[in-house]
């Protein structure tokens, strides 16, 4: 689950229990996706965005950074 406006992604094991699994340093969590193995989220903020990837949704890597804030959803 992402948020706004802290751009915080928190995880639960079980749906009813979440905690705090990565701080983006965004604004915005718009969108994730699951794709080949691996949960990707896009994040944004007024002077950029980002695409980050996770395999276990608890540790996250950039793997796309760009100056354009609005990335609205993955597919």
């Amino acid at each position: 689950m992402g948020t706004y406006p802290d751009g915080h992604i928190y995880a639960s094991p079980d749906g009813l229990r979440w905690h705090l699994a990565f701080d983006s340093s965004q604004t915005f969590v718009r969108s994730f996706c699951a794709f080949k193995g691996h949960l990707y989220a896009a994040t944004s903020k007024g002077s950029g965005g980002m695409v980050l990837r996770s395999r276990n949704g608890l540790r996250w890597e950039r793997v796309f950074e760009a100056k354009d804030p609005n990335f609205y959803c993955l597919q």
